[in-house]
């Protein structure tokens, strides 16, 4: 090993580690790992002397709060540490999925020179159009295994008809959320909660093909997926009506008071 890479790794040994608290989701890192890119909001504020700007808070000796998009600030980090946006699919429930439009505005706002990025993104549109592709795909198959659980669950508790809203502006899902919880009904809506967001885009271009999938796959189910348009409250509303599903020998067999 060369003296140059050795003094390299001593000094990183001696170099304090910080914490980035970006809205609850804690990142660790070297601060020369930020100062590399000074032109960059991170960048100029862990210049030496230079952390006095008024959008962190310190919290403790060497932890920084930014109230900003926690689960799109790895792909910042990720930058700062390989200088490329490296987009992941997610492989499990417990990865979040963010929007293009919500990397943006951190990109924007943690002030990452897009430019640079230029020719990197221009060599790979293909393979990163891709991955955007394969990322909202992920996103649809989730929303479909949401709703066969939903069918599964409203089986189970005898109900013939399900009606759920995914409204355009999510200010209007909150509202609903919070109706159908007043009504008793919250064990079956808040399976499709974590789809609030991304609901209506899903079911405004999927509809049709979720609602054959379904019917292909439960037997016994009508489907129907209509938009309405009442203003600027403008929703999608899907109804699944139930067949008769409840057979009583059937049932009677599996009991166990009544068999």
């Amino acid at each position: 090993m060369s003296n140059s890479s050795q003094m390299d790794i001593d000094d990183k040994v001696r170099e304090k580690t910080i914490i980035l608290n970006i809205g609850g989701i804690k990142y660790e890192t070297f601060a020369s790992t930020l100062v590399k890119h000074p032109n960059t909001r991170l960048g100029r504020i862990f210049e030496e002397n230079s952390e006095n700007d008024q959008s962190i808070l310190k919290i403790k000796e060497n932890e920084y709060f930014f109230d900003r998009n926690g689960y799109a600030f790895r792909y910042i980090l990720e930058w700062y540490r390989t200088g490329k946006i490296l987009l992941s699919i997610p492989d499990d429930s417990k990865k979040a999925y963010i929007t293009r439009e919500e990397l943006a505005a951190e990109l924007e706002y943690f002030e990452i020179p897009m430019e640079d990025l230029k020719d990197y993104y221009s060599n790979n549109y293909i393979k990163n159009t891709t991955l955007i592709h394969k990322l909202a795909a992920v996103q649809v198959d989730k929303f479909i295994s949401a709703l066969e659980k939903l069918i599964r669950e409203a089986m189970s508790q005898f109900l013939n008809f399900i009606e759920l809203r995914f409204y355009r502006a999510p200010k209007y899902m909150k509202e609903y959320w919070a109706k159908s919880e007043s009504i008793g009904v919250s064990n079956l809506t808040k399976i499709m909660k974590p789809f609030s967001d991304a609901g209506f885009s899903i079911l405004e271009k999927f509809g049709d093909e979720i609602g054959d999938y379904l019917r292909n796959n439960i037997i016994g189910i009508d489907w129907i997926c209509n938009i309405c348009d009442p203003g600027d409250k403008e929703y999608c509303v899907i109804i699944i009506n139930i067949k008769e599903k409840y057979p009583k020998t059937a049932i009677l067999s599996y009991t166990k008071r009544l068999a």
